[in-house]
């Protein structure tokens, strides 16, 4: 599906704050279907998050993401314009 980036985690930063769960530095190649080729994506409490598992799409927490992981991400509202991008 349609992704705005998708590519390698090169760092994780977990927050625990407020609203937050952490800070993913995801590094790409820019694709058909994607828009960017690196972003700083802040990952809400609220944000979803799933992983393949026998060939389906099942719920996964932030906790399962690791450094090296190949993720792709959908942007939900403003992005900051800055190398790399920084969005939720």
């Amino acid at each position: 599906p349609k992704a705005d980036i998708r590519g390698e985690v090169k760092k994780i930063t977990f927050l625990r704050a407020r609203d937050f769960q952490g800070v993913l530095l995801v590094e790409g190649k820019k694709e058909a279907d994607t828009t960017q080729t690196a972003a700083s994506v802040r990952v809400m409490v609220d944000s979803k998050v799933f992983r393949w598992q026998a060939g389906k799409k099942v719920e996964a927490k932030f906790a399962d993401i690791k450094e090296g992981t190949r993720v792709q991400c959908t942007f939900v509202g403003p992005v900051a314009e800055s190398f790399p991008v920084q969005a939720k």
